[in-house]
């Protein structure tokens, strides 16, 4: 592999980056609350950046399918919305942005996984998920060990879902394969990557 390019931009940890689905630009999501657009056509210059409210950190991050906005996911189980290009944050997003199609779907909170949620309950221990590339099938990342798979959108609480055991503890992460064919999960404590075969 050869290196193109390398920023030292945040001194925090980041959580997560992604391409814009065309390519063009790159976001990075980072524990001090920090989201920072790059374009991949200048020596990915800094084009804009944005904090969350009260700095809570950022864990998770999803670009709409047309590359006009960003979700996020922050440490206080806030859900917002971003225009990609100016880093403003859409207050009015839940609302406005809440149907768009995106390009993926990393996000543990919003209208589409409402129902990672328990009936009685309150949705914890949630620390990944990933839509399939097919958009019909979500995994779920938790505390527990647990792989669970739901169909895709989830939007109502206490959701049916089906549930795998493999890792001794926490499942730190998941993401299925481009084909859909496999997904792959990591593991904390056990320090394990699983190679599940899905079948539908």
């Amino acid at each position: 592999l050869e290196e193109i390019c390398s920023r030292h931009t945040r001194e925090q940890p980041l959580t997560d980056i992604k391409f814009s689905p065309d390519g063009r630009y790159v976001a990075t999501t980072c524990l001090d609350g920090a989201l920072d657009v790059y374009d991949s056509l200048v020596d990915f210059d800094l084009i804009g950046t944005a904090s969350t409210r009260g700095g809570a950190g950022l864990t998770h991050m999803d670009w709409s399918a047309d590359g006009m906005f960003i979700q996020t996911d922050n440490t206080v189980r806030e859900h917002q919305y971003w225009d990609a290009l100016s880093v403003l944050e859409k207050v009015d997003g839940e609302e406005s942005l809440s149907r768009v199609e995106w390009a993926t779907w990393t996000c543990v909170y919003g209208w589409s996984v409402m129902g990672l949620t328990p009936k009685f309950g309150e949705a914890v221990g949630i620390n990944a998920c990933c839509r399939s590339n097919k958009g019909e099938v979500l995994a779920v990342a938790n505390d527990f060990g647990l792989i669970r798979l739901f169909r895709f959108p989830a939007p109502y609480q206490g959701c049916k879902h089906k549930r795998y055991a493999g890792h001794s503890s926490l499942v730190t992460n998941c993401r299925f394969t481009f084909d859909d064919k496999y997904l792959i999960s990591v593991g904390g404590t056990d320090r394990c990557i699983f190679q599940w075969e899905h079948i539908p």
